[in-house]
């Protein structure tokens, strides 16, 4: 099993991953670190707390995203967007038997 450090390194302190931040403007000290996973251990939560990583649940940004837009006829022209728009708009019309 890899050390958080060396996770660390790989994830957020390669030079390619510093490169292309800077691209976008962020500077090493400036900006969080974030991990998106499908949930953790508390093993994996500790570690994260001790390098200073947040940790995000894949499944509530979606559940988060879908709150957001429910209800709306809007066209997304972010394909992520349309296609969890779509979803719930299944889901929906799943649940009125339609």
């Amino acid at each position: 099993m890899e050390t958080t450090e060396r996770i660390v390194e790989h994830k957020f302190g390669a030079p390619g991953v510093i490169g292309r931040l800077k691209d976008f403007g962020f500077e090493p000290e400036f900006h969080s670190k974030v991990v998106v996973s499908w949930g953790w251990t508390d093993e994996a939560k500790s570690a994260a707390d001790a390098a200073n990583i947040h940790l995000w649940d894949f499944r509530q940004i979606v559940r988060d995203i879908s709150d957001s837009i429910r209800g709306q006829r809007s066209y997304f022209s972010d394909d992520a967007l349309r296609t969890i728009n779509l979803f719930v708009r299944a889901l929906e019309d799943d649940k009125r038997g339609v």
